[in-house]
C-alpha cells in the first residue's frame, strides 16, 4: 500500500488545482519582491528504560530558511538559503548548509518588452558535516519565463469572500471589479493610512458594484477587511521559467574531479484560490557521457489553508546523482525519495507549530524510513 502513497497525494493535489476556477494567475504587476525568513526548533529526549546511559538520546534541531524573489521589467534575482543544525547526544553534531543565488537580465526584442527571454549567472555553495570541504558551483546560460506576485488579486478574492459570507455584499464582485479592487490593494503604499485605503475601496469599488448593503461596511466587516489588507505574511505568486546553460564545479566538497556540466532546469508556481499554492522545480545536469556523470533533482510542493489558523503541506522530492570519485572510478548512482506531510497551526501572528511526518527511501532500504517531528517556529520576515 505504501507504494501508492505518493501517487495518491499528487493526484489529490492536482485535482484540487484543476477543479478550481478562479484565474488569480492572470493578474500581473510590474514589480515582484517576495521575501521570507523563518526559524524553527525541535527537541526530542529519550531515556533508556534499562538504565544504560549510552542508549539515552537527547536531540535538538535548529532550522533557518531564507528566500528572496525579485523581478522587474529589466532585471530579476533570487536567493535561497537553507541551514539546519542537529545535535544528538552522544552522537557527533550534524549540519547542512545550502545557499544559491541567481541574477538575470531580460532581453527586450521586437516582440515587446514583455517577452521574457533572459540571460542569467548564478552560484551555489554547500557545506555539510560529511563533506571534506565546502562545495562551490557557478553557472550561466539563457532562459525564458517570469514570476509575478498575484497577492493583490488573491487578497481581493479574500475580501470578496469575507464580505459575502458576512452579509455585507449581496453577491460576488465581477471579474473587472475584482481586478479594480486588486489594483487598489497593490497601490496601498500610496495611501497614508489603511483606513483611507479602506474608504477608497468602499467608495470606488464596493458601492459602484451595487452589491453593498445599505449603510455600507459596519465595524465588524471593516475590521475583517483591514485584517486581510494588512496581512503581510500572506503571499501568492505565479509564473515559471525554463533555463539552459553550463555549470562548472569550482570546488568539489568530496575533493573529487571538478565537473563541467550542461544543465537544464525549470521552476513553476501556480495558485487557483487564495487558499492554495502549488510549486514545482526540477533540473538535470550531465557531463559529456551523461550516464556516467549526472545529477537529477525534482521537487513538488502543495500548500493549502484549511482555516484561518490551520494549513497543510504535501511535498515530494527526488534526487539522483552519479559522478566519478577522486580516483576516476564511477560507482553506483545514489538516489533518494522524500515525502513530507505537514500540519501547521498558527496560535499567534508570525508564529507556528508544525507536526511533520517525513518518509524517506534510499538504496538498500527494505522499506520507507519514517520520522515524526513536532516543532515550533517564527517568521522573522
Amino acid at each position: 500500500m505504501r507504494r501508492w502513497l505518493l501517487p495518491g497525494l499528487l493526484v489529490v493535489a492536482a485535482a484540487s488545482v484543476i477543479c478550481s476556477a478562479v484565474s488569480i494567475c492572470e493578474y500581473s504587476t510590474p514589480r515582484t519582491d517576495i521575501a521570507d525568513l523563518s526559524l524553527s526548533f525541535a527537541y526530542d529526549y529519550h531515556r533508556d528504560p534499562y538504565g544504560i546511559a549510552n542508549e539515552d538520546v537527547s536531540t535538538g534541531r535548529l532550522d533557518v530558511v531564507y528566500s528572496r524573489l525579485f523581478d522587474s521589467a529589466d532585471v530579476g534575482y533570487n536567493l535561497d538559503v537553507t541551514n539546519y543544525i542537529s545535535v544528538a547526544v552522544p552522537e557527533p553534531p550534524d549540519y547542512s548548509i545550502l545557499a544559491r543565488g541567481s541574477l538575470k537580465r531580460y532581453v527586450h526584442s521586437g516582440v515587446g518588452e514583455g517577452f521574457p527571454v533572459f540571460g542569467f549567472a548564478g552560484i551555489t555553495g554547500r557545506s555539510a558535516a560529511s563533506y571534506e570541504t565546502i562545495g562551490l558551483v557557478m553557472n550561466l546560460g539563457v532562459g525564458y519565463g517570469r514570476f509575478t506576485d498575484v497577492t493583490p488579486l488573491a487578497k481581493a478574492v479574500q475580501v470578496d469572500q469575507a464580505l459575502v459570507r458576512g452579509g455585507a455584499l449581496e453577491g460576488h464582485l465581477s471579474d473587472p471589479e475584482l481586478i479594480s479592487l486588486a489594483h487598489d490593494i497593490d497601490s496601498a503604499a500610496t495611501y497614508p493610512t489603511t483606513a483611507e485605503l479602506l474608504r477608497a475601496i468602499e467608495d470606488r469599488v464596493l458601492r459602484q458594484s451595487g452589491l453593498l448593503r445599505a449603510g455600507g461596511l459596519d465595524a465588524l466587516a471593516s475590521s475583517e477587511v483591514e485584517r486581510i489588507l494588512t496581512d503581510d505574511r500572506f503571499v501568492r505568486y505565479c509564473g515559471g521559467e525554463f533555463k539552459v546553460g553550463l555549470e562548472y564545479e569550482l570546488i568539489d566538497p568530496l575533493l573529487g574531479a571538478n565537473n563541467l556540466l550542461a544543465n537544464i532546469g525549470f521552476n513553476y508556481a501556480f495558485t487557483t484560490t487564495p487558499q492554495t499554492q502549488f510549486l514545482l522545480e526540477g533540473s538535470l545536469a550531465g557531463a559529456y557521457e551523461v550516464w556516467r556523470g549526472h545529477r537529477i533533482e525534482f521537487a513538488a510542493q502543495y500548500n493549502r489553508v484549511l482555516a484561518e489558523q490551520v494549513a497543510v503541506e504535501v511535498g515530494y522530492a527526488f534526487a539522483r546523482e552519479r559522478f566519478a570519485d577522486r580516483l576516476g572510478n564511477v560507482g553506483d548512482a545514489t538516489w533518494r525519495h522524500d515525502v513530507v506531510l505537514q500540519l501547521n497551526l498558527v496560535p499567534a501572528y508570525g508564529t507556528w507549530v508544525a507536526l511533520e511526518a517525513t518518509f524517506r527511501l534510499e538504496p538498500f532500504f527494505l522499506e520507507w524510513a519514517a520520522d515524526i517531528t513536532l516543532s515550533i517556529g517564527v517568521d522573522l520576515i
